[in-house]
């Protein structure tokens, strides 16, 4: 039997092809009556070509849906549950984590897709990255996440502001589970600086003052601060690296938003 995966790579499929459903009606009726209905191929480039049926049997699509423009709220993986970002040119288009399908890959090997558009590395990393996220972003206490809720909007204020100052923003959260009865939450928050940045007195200082800005948030919210500041990248130790979560600090305003 000729090997699957020469055939789905003769016809084009790698991860981040995108594709009208109207294109293969047959195979989406319901999606391809929406004429703004797209899907992007999520799978790996080296699953979608995978010489066993067996071992890989299907591929991955993102549903997607071309909107007007795209809404900074929704972009750059900013919201935890949707995305807007550039396809191609100037089409715009939008998704929902938790709609993917999944197709056979022998779909694959019968239809030619080499004259469909890739989106374009960077953007299609953000896709990607936002998409792993939903699985592997750190759940902290709801006792610690409820401290927070009211203030969230003031944090991400604080950060978004001068988000292109931090590369990451990573937390400690002690005790790391719900609280007992007299026991508070304490916390180190490092907003993590590229070294460039760093060395840039304008740049630390503007860093310096959204540290005091959320120190104050949180202790006005009864968390205790052992330290909340800006640090260089190549201050933190694998040892500090392991002893912290990154923190998804949108989801704190999301949460409030899809409770109301």
């Amino acid at each position: 039997m000729e090997d699957i995966g020469i055939k789905i790579r003769e016809n084009g499929w790698k991860q981040g092809c995108l594709f009208p459903a109207a294109r293969f009606s047959d195979q989406f009726p319901d999606l391809a009556r929406d004429d703004t209905c797209h899907l992007l191929v999520v799978s790996q480039s080296c699953d979608l070509v995978h010489h066993s049926l067996e071992n890989e049997p299907l591929a991955v699509f993102l549903v997607t849906r071309r909107v007007d423009a795209i809404r900074p709220a929704h972009a750059n993986g900013l919201h935890p549950r949707q995305i807007d970002f550039a396809a191609t040119g100037e089409i715009a288009i939008s998704a929902s984590a938790w709609e993917q399908i999944s197709v056979d890959r022998t779909f694959l090997a019968e239809h030619d897709i080499n004259d469909a558009p890739i989106v374009a590395e960077p953007q299609l990393r953000v896709v990607l990255n936002w998409l792993g996220k939903r699985y592997t972003r750190t759940a902290f206490p709801d006792g610690f996440n409820d401290q927070l809720r009211k203030a969230s909007a003031k944090i991400k204020g604080a950060l978004k502001k001068k988000q292109h100052l931090f590369s990451d923003v990573l937390l400690s959260v002690q005790p790391f589970r719900e609280l007992n009865q007299g026991e508070h939450y304490q916390v180190v928050l490092n907003l993590m600086m590229d070294e460039s940045a760093y060395n840039d007195e304008e740049a630390l200082n503007q860093a310096d003052t959204v540290a005091k800005r959320i120190r104050s948030i949180m202790e006005a919210s009864g968390i205790e601060v052992v330290q909340c500041e800006a640090v260089s990248e190549t201050e933190l130790t694998l040892a500090d690296f392991k002893l912290m979560q990154r923190w998804d600090y949108d989801y704190l305003t999301y949460r409030e938003e899809l409770a109301n």
